[in-house]
């Protein structure tokens, strides 16, 4: 048997987990019970749980914490994190740790025994790996599940099963499509994305995808359903007649899903449904249908079904060329109020004139995205594997929430990557001035020329001198100059120099030359300067 550990500082609340858990069907024994954190880790140590399922908050260690060091005691234990409060931090760091699954109180005793199902299940295979006769009489079992999977996400996904029989696809991938009508559809959970966020959305859509099971495989004739990155594809087969139930059924799981709101912060969710058909030859329509109906989820369709297509205005016609290289004119001089107001201004037109589809925007946003991109790259030395970094993916572009954050999000990445730009050319410009600093304050008491240093750092000498202006606020000359006459004052104060010696020490073979910078530099010669202050 595997072995779990309920740590919560509420005698009560164990006592309903314990009643909850199917312990005897999991094959699971729990093994201890802690009231802290500080208990809790100790019992984890000396029990070695395979499961812990503990509190958000507890005394001692509060659940986080005690997450962290139980997986320096044991990196391979599986946690379970039961929260009565509904912040979105807790998921987050919890995550960090590998939680396995964060569910809120009040508990349900399906959800919970899911969860845990889902890890003894991973326990179980785990072990036949090890068992080569059980493994491949087990992949024998499997075979069906397998093949049909791959039915699934080939006619889900990349939708080239189409021409096959319905006869044919019973036997050969275990699907019966006997129902007499089809209706796809996608449900795409929408929360703010970033890397880290990945974790967060594949439990997300693992939760969405338990929830659809659970209310539409027993109503429908037949359902097939597949999952990518940001979303999930359907396929239900039923008889028409009972539709009213399939979208009650589907109401539900809006219904479900929308409840996680408690758990994730900022999340909305999409579900559009494709058009019903009545021939399988006719199930691409209906797949592509709500493919292409998830996309006007922009048009402030969150928390509702999408049955139908956004009507446009198409008599205005978008011209993408003519908008993209004015934008390039203004980036391409990193005139970033310019950008700002004609992002803004474009945004207030699309809107306005009501022109282009969901699809169409989510498309044009990458693709605007990616140009503007690499148009102010090539205007710099950054390198590609360094700008193509700074190009949002077509994830973090859906998941845009209406056409303003949309645009939003396309103009904060873009003066990022201005920002950078600049920065970078600051650094660019800087490394021959730098150079030619170093090697003037090094040499000064040599002949020095703008020609002779300009070929050091390997540019023009009108190039050069332009450059070492801007960056240092003084001409070439003037700067060598000053690095003369500030070690010419140093030296100075020792009495035992003549004015010709140091003349010659900073550069100056004409000591009446010397003396005439000098006193243009200070406003003393050099006597009396010495006399003055040494």
């Amino acid at each position: 048997m595997y072995k779990a550990l309920i740590a919560d500082d509420e005698v009560k609340v164990v006592q309903l987990i314990k009643g909850l858990i199917h312990w005897d069907k999991l094959n699971l024994e729990l093994v201890g019970i802690a009231h802290d954190g500080i208990k809790a880790l100790s019992d984890i140590e000396s029990l070695k749980p395979d499961i812990v399922i503990t509190d958000i908050r507890m005394p001692g260690y509060d659940g986080i914490e005690l997450i962290k060091r139980a997986k320096e005691l044991n990196p391979e234990i599986d946690v379970i994190i039961i929260s009565g409060y509904q912040q979105f931090d807790y998921a987050h760091h919890a995550i960090k740790y590998d939680v396995k699954d964060y569910l809120l109180k009040p508990l349900k005793e399906e959800e919970i025994n899911h969860t845990l199902k889902k890890l003894i299940d991973k326990y179980d295979s785990n072990k036949l790996k090890t068992q080569n006769e059980v493994d491949i009489l087990k992949r024998m079992r499997k075979d069906g599940e397998v093949v049909r999977k791959e039915f699934i996400k080939r006619l889900l996904v990349d939708e080239k099963l189409i021409d096959m029989s319905l006869d044919t696809i019973k036997t050969e991938y275990h699907v019966d499509f006997y129902g007499s009508a089809f209706k796809a559809f996608v449900i795409k959970p929408d929360i703010h994305y970033t890397k880290h966020n990945q974790a967060l959305l594949v439990i997300l859509l693992e939760k969405i995808n338990h929830f659809i099971e659970l209310e539409l495989k027993n109503v429908c004739c037949e359902f097939i359903m597949t999952s990518t990155e940001d979303r999930i594809i359907a396929l239900m087969n039923y008889n028409h007649e009972d539709y009213k139930t399939i979208r009650k059924a589907i109401l539900k799981v809006l219904d479900q899903v929308i409840a996680l709101r408690d758990l994730y912060e900022n999340i909305y969710i999409y579900f559009a449904l494709g058009d019903e058909v009545y021939d399988y030859q006719d199930v691409l329509a209906s797949i592509k249908s709500s493919k292409t109906r998830i996309y006007d989820k922009i048009f402030n369709y969150s928390n509702r079904v999408i049955e139908e297509e956004h009507l446009l205005d198409l008599i205005y016609r978008f011209d993408y060329n003519f908008e993209l290289e004015v934008l390039k004119s203004i980036v391409e001089t990193y005139d970033i109020e310019k950008f700002k107001q004609h992002i803004k201004n474009l945004t207030e037109r699309i809107i306005t004139e009501n022109c282009l589809s969901g699809e169409t925007l989510y498309h044009l946003g990458y693709q605007l995205n990616y140009d503007l991109v690499e148009c102010i790259a090539k205007e710099s030395t950054i390198k590609k594997e360094i700008w193509q970094s700074h190009v949002l993916t077509q994830i973090e572009i859906d998941m845009s929430v209406s056409i303003h954050a949309l645009f939003e999000l396309i103009k904060d990445n873009t003066i990022i990557f201005i920002n950078e730009v600049i920065k970078q050319q600051k650094l660019d410009s800087m490394k021959p001035v730098n150079e030619a600093v170093f090697y003037i304050e090094k040499y000064y008491s040599d002949s020095i020329s703008l020609d002779l240093i300009s070929q050091k750092v390997g540019f023009s000498p009108t190039y050069f001198s332009s450059l070492f202006k801007k960056e240092m606020g003084i001409n070439f000359l003037e700067y060598v100059t000053s690095v003369r006459m500030k070690a010419a004052k140093s030296m100075l104060s020792d009495l035992g120099k003549s004015i010709e010696e140091i003349s010659n020490a900073v550069g100056y073979y004409d000591v009446k030359h010397f003396s005439k910078q000098f006193k243009k530099y200070s406003g003393l010669s050099p006597s009396k300067f010495r006399k003055l202050y040494f």
